[in-house]
């Protein structure tokens, strides 16, 4: 199940009361590097200009910083494992392919509760790593920016590390218990065709946007879904489109 998660009027009370430094990341390189956290760790497994994906490794019983965005609009997918979200309103109890669509100023927190921790997949839009406040930390965090390059590491063959080049459409690869591909459409019917054959899969937009005789669209960071549109064959590539197929690794037809 994937839900939706608004701002509310709590987040906009506690986000003038963080002092917290922006340090700028901005420019910097992650591709090609861990960054270790006192949670585990988390590295950038694919970016194009308008979206970051990160993949955490959450050890169990750890959690991360409640935290939020100001300006990045985020989803999180459980790729294995069995996790606790929680937001200053409610919390979410989620397993492999459960999701939420965490609006920007929304405080939220992740914690693992399966045995062998969990992994997630973090897709964020704008692409903007230092866009972070941190509410609260068990870890002592609360004052401080993100982590520093003294936390990050190349020795990437210590870690489970998986990563999608920026052209590098249309192949498989295994991440926690899911299949993951990013695939590339350069007309309607190509889109068409493949949406209305499949059912079991969670497709998110990294580029470009779809749009049916009505003007409803899905664009950056969306997740499809089918059943908001009434004739899949009406459906419109207003430019070249890009996405995400995240897959049960039981199902290997992809």
């Amino acid at each position: 199940m994937i839900q939706l998660i608004k701002n509310s009027e709590l987040d906009n009370e506690k986000i003038p009361k963080i002092l917290t430094p922006i340090q700028d990341h901005d420019s910097f390189d992650f591709s090609k590097i861990v960054v270790n956290k006192p949670w585990g760790y988390e590295y950038l497994m694919y970016s194009n200009d308008d979206v970051a994906i990160w993949i955490l490794h959450i050890k169990k019983d750890c959690l991360t910083s409640m935290h939020c965005h100001l300006n990045k609009k985020t989803i999180l997918i459980v790729l294995s494992g069995e996790a606790i979200c929680a937001t200053l309103n409610q919390g979410f109890n989620l397993r492999k392919g459960d999701g939420l669509i965490i609006d920007k100023k929304v405080f939220h927190s992740t914690q693992a509760i399966s045995e062998e921790g969990i992994i997630i997949m973090e897709i964020e839009t704008p692409v903007k790593k230092t866009d972070l406040l941190r509410l609260i930390d068990y870890y002592g965090r609360e004052t401080k920016e993100y982590e520093s390059k003294n936390e990050m590491t190349k020795e990437l063959e210590n870690y489970n590390y998986a990563t999608f080049e920026k052209n590098e459409f249309g192949v498989i690869k295994k991440i926690g218990n899911m299949n993951l591909c990013i695939e590339k459409f350069y007309n309607d019917a190509e889109i068409k065709n493949y949406l209305i054959s499949k059912d079991d899969e969670i497709i998110i937009i990294l580029n470009g946007r779809i749009e049916d005789e009505k003007g409803q669209s899905f664009e950056i960071a969306d997740i499809f879904e089918k059943k908001r549109i009434k004739n899949l064959n009406n459906l419109i590539i207003k430019k070249p489109l890009e996405i995400l197929k995240i897959k049960n690794i039981k199902q290997n037809d992809f």
